[in-house]
């Protein structure tokens, strides 16, 4: 039985026709038959073709798009983000536009990052609370929410 990478790679370096049918497509990608459709009502990929009988068919480079798509989604990035990112690979574009559009992605990862990094302080802080507290099976809420609203009034004043 290979692994899916196998598979991946078979599929990439075979001698079968170039186009491959929705149901192959999305077994390789593991997701559902329903997230290709959704992704091409989404304009985000695009069949190549359709058979006489109407199934779609797609190159094998769509594979790598929506494994790009979910890698993507699964980073947080909108819809709408990864179909600008997939349109500047797809078509390029004036350098100056492109850069200004890494340069504002690069912000907003830093945002991302900066976001996160607060809300790791926060659990941290819950979590070394109820490692030092006493024995009982249970936590008392009213620390726990103290220490939320005082860590979120220290994070908005830091923020200003």
């Amino acid at each position: 039985m290979f692994c899916a990478r196998e598979e991946i790679f078979m599929a990439q370096n075979s001698s079968q026709p170039e186009a491959i049918t929705i149901g192959h497509l999305s077994s390789l990608a593991q997701v559902d038959v329903g997230t290709v459709r959704f992704y091409e009502r989404s304009g985000l990929l695009q069949a190549q073709d359709r058979t006489r009988s109407g199934y779609r068919l797609y190159s094998r480079n769509s594979l790598a798009r929506i494994q790009f798509i979910c890698r993507a989604r699964e980073t947080g990035y909108s819809l709408d983000e990864i179909k600008e990112i997939l349109q500047l690979h797809d078509q390029g574009g004036p350098k100056a536009e492109v850069e200004k559009f890494t340069v504002s992605m690069i912000a907003q990862i830093d945002e991302k990052i900066h976001a996160l990094s607060k809300w790791r302080q926060l659990f941290s802080e819950i979590s070394d609370y109820i490692e030092c507290s006493d024995d009982s099976d249970y936590i008392d809420a009213e620390a726990i929410d103290t220490l939320m609203r005082s860590h979120c009034n220290m994070m908005s004043r830091k923020d200003n």
